[in-house]
């Protein structure tokens, strides 16, 4: 396939340089609070309850399975925002990664993370939903 001219102007690339680089950085910062959280010292005075505090156990239990899922949810966040600005660095960014056509400065503006244009994406998910 031959080189495309790039989508975004200078301007345009560092906007959305410095906009992922901030998205980044909060989704780590949630991810080490999550962390610090699985990591409490309750954890340990859990293990040594006893049997009558199964059901504060139980809830524990509950609450750490919902942080994992969460931390899941924000680490697949972050993958996609680091997709983002590897394909800036690339010069790719804004280009959709089927059609190679530019995907529209509002669709960016709106998911900085888009991959394919809004063509693109409908046929994916209607593909994927199959």
């Amino acid at each position: 396939m031959a080189s495309s001219p790039p989508v975004l102007t200078p301007e345009e690339a560092d906007h959305f340089r410095e906009r992922l680089g901030q998205e980044a950085t909060r989704l780590r910062g949630m991810l080490t609070s999550l962390e610090r959280g699985l990591d409490s010292p309750d954890q340990d005075a859990n293990e040594d309850r006893s049997a009558a505090m199964d059901e504060d156990a139980a809830a524990e239990l509950t609450a750490q399975e919902q942080y994992g899922s969460q931390a899941r949810d924000i680490a697949h966040s972050l993958q996609m925002v680091e997709r983002a600005l590897e394909r800036l660095e690339a010069g790719t960014y804004g280009r959709c990664s089927d059609c190679g056509q530019a995907i529209p400065m509002a669709r960016l503006e709106f998911l900085p993370t888009a991959e394919r244009c809004v063509a693109c994406e409908g046929r994916r998910e209607t593909s994927h939903r199959r």
